[in-house]
């Protein structure tokens, strides 16, 4: 994606699978361990594209659709994934 976090945090965030911060630091949820990898892509992938647009306008969801086309069904399985796991 042509860019790279400042510094990579792992924690247990209660409401959040991952977080990217205004100094470049991307926070992942530790209990993405448990979700199948094509989802961990996906929060993963998600929070690079804030590196580039640290906001949910359009120009951002555009920019997650060109490194991951299939973003949205990954984005509702996780969610379901979410819930099933009291996160």
């Amino acid at each position: 994606m042509g860019r790279a976090p400042k510094r990579i945090r792992i924690g247990g965030q209660k409401t959040r699978w991952g977080s990217c911060s205004a100094r470049g630091t991307i926070s992942l949820n530790w209990r993405l361990m448990l979700v199948p990898a094509d989802l961990f892509d996906y929060v993963i992938a998600h929070e690079l594209c804030h590196l580039i647009a640290a906001h949910h306008r359009p120009s951002f969801w555009r920019e997650l659709a060109r490194v991951m086309p299939d973003y949205e069904a990954r984005r509702l399985a996780l969610r379901d994934m979410g819930a099933r796991l009291s996160l």
